[in-house]
């Protein structure tokens, strides 16, 4: 699977310099990590063994999956060090099959563009950031909490992280075009 190891992220921008994913992470976090890691590589070999011949896990409904469509989720950088831990959970992936979802998010979220759309134009992670910053800031004001924008350069950071879980392990739904 092709989430399991760190790489180097390259970036278009000569002014910043490629660097591992995990380098994000405290040393705790980068500990639970590598529990997660061990997780979803027990999860990949269970679901080869639910394949049939064709490769393929029929689910319910007479979906089918491939095993090496598996998406990694967990937390962003921070999140360990955050005084209230929020933790959202979705229904599945739909635009990342096979990927590390952490990973990939991350880096959009970090250029302000997920897809086509800036942050504040994607409403289900502009409220994630929103939901996240007033709780981990006890701000009971909507009018008071940044644009989801203005904090991307505290996301991942002590000052605003969180978890993401989806129910369904494999991406389900149509494939969008992230800009890769």
């Amino acid at each position: 699977m092709n989430y399991i190891p760190p790489h180097r992220i390259t970036t278009n921008d000569s002014a910043q310099p490629n660097r591992l994913f995990y380098e994000d992470y405290s040393v705790e976090e980068q500990a639970v990590l590598r529990q997660l890691v061990t997780l979803f590589k027990e999860w990949h070999a269970a679901f080869k063994r639910l394949a049939d011949e064709s490769g393929q896990i029929v689910g319910v409904g007479g979906a089918s999956y491939r095993p090496d469509g598996v998406s990694f989720d967990g937390f962003f950088p921070g999140y360990l060090n955050q005084r209230k831990r929020v933790l959202f959970i979705g229904k599945e992936s739909r635009t990342l099959c096979g990927s590390n979802y952490i990973e990939e998010i991350y880096e959009a979220y970090k250029v302000n563009r997920i897809g086509k759309l800036t942050l504040n134009q994607y409403a289900f992670h502009r409220r994630m950031f929103k939901i996240a910053y007033s709780i981990q800031h006890r701000e009971t004001s909507f009018e008071k909490i940044p644009p989801a924008s203005e904090l991307i350069d505290s996301f991942g950071t002590e000052k605003l992280s969180y978890a993401l879980m989806n129910i369904s392990k494999f991406s389900n739904g149509a494939v969008k075009d992230m800009g890769r």
